[in-house]
């Protein structure tokens, strides 16, 4: 029965994983990010993948200095916004889906809390 258990716990989790919208968004910015970073690296630039260690490694990764940083408008004409200050590459990126999705977080959450 455990072994049972746990294989339904395991399909379930691929399931909502598979099913997710907003986790490729997550991903693609965690992609676009890294690109962005290691744009000046022969060997890691245009990387077309991510880890699971590259997910924790944002976390520990400094990139902001405590200053809001600016957004580009989403339409001709329109104020830029701006971005609450932030301590690592993590909260970076989760900032920037927001600024683009307000409930990315709550979708996901949602999505893989299933």
């Amino acid at each position: 029965r455990t072994t049972e258990r746990e294989l339904d716990a395991g399909v379930s989790a691929v399931q909502a994983v598979m099913s997710s919208q907003a986790l490729p968004a997550l991903l693609e910015g965690v992609l676009l990010m890294g690109n962005y970073v290691n744009a000046g690296s022969k060997t890691l630039s245009g990387v077309v993948g991510v880890t699971l260690d590259s997910l924790c490694k944002l976390a520990h990764t400094r990139c902001c200095t405590g200053e809001p940083l600016p957004l580009p408008p989403r339409q001709p004409g329109q104020e830029p916004a701006q971005l609450p200050p932030c301590d690592n590459a993590l909260h970076l990126l989760v900032r920037l889906l927001q600024s683009r999705d307000a409930h990315i977080i709550d979708n996901l959450a949602e999505e893989l809390g299933r």
